[in-house]
């Protein structure tokens, strides 16, 4: 198993993570620990997911060079830099989603300041980064279609949370 294969377990689910929360909101909120069920679910299918696609559909869209590989590299320590400071600037409650389904547990508010006041979502575009990364090092065409997957999902994804965003608030 290599890492772009871990990678893209760790990754590719999420903006499917999102809209299932928004999609059943209200239900999350009466059980929010089945939402985290569903995620851990969802983790295991994607493992169980891309180990075969790794194995059956091994196609190279082109065989990176040293600078590609590099690139990617840098596309992937940037994008995990950007969610690392969406996590600092959000804190673990609001970066992992409870503040949405457990809102009286958490203070609600807005952040707008520091890196959200230039990058509206951070993580989401730190995500693409890393996915975008991992498929230029690689040159794997499976993270290529997952790179498309999460670019078509995630404006989505941020469509549903800012309205949830802008009712809890």
């Amino acid at each position: 198993m290599d890492i772009f294969l871990i990678v893209s377990v760790i990754f590719v689910p999420v903006p499917l993570f999102h809209l299932w929360l928004h999609a059943l909101l209200g239900f999350w909120k009466k059980k929010p620990v089945l939402f985290y069920i569903l995620c851990l679910f969802f983790w295991l299918f994607a493992f169980w997911f891309f180990i075969k696609i790794d194995a059956v559909f091994p196609l190279f869209l082109f065989y990176p060079s040293a600078l590609l590989f590099l690139s990617g590299f840098a596309l992937v320590i940037l994008g995990l830099a950007l969610m690392a400071l969406s996590i600092l600037a959000l804190g673990i409650k609001r970066f992992f989603v409870w503040a949405v389904l457990v809102p009286l547990s958490v203070k609600q508010k807005r952040i707008s300041s520091g890196l959200f006041k230039t990058i509206p979502h951070p993580a989401y575009i730190g995500e693409i980064l890393i996915i975008f990364g991992v498929f230029l090092a690689s040159g794997k065409a499976y993270l290529a279609a997952a790179f498309i997957f999460i670019i078509a999902l995630f404006p989505i994804s941020i469509y549903f949370e800012e309205n949830e965003l802008n009712q809890r608030v």
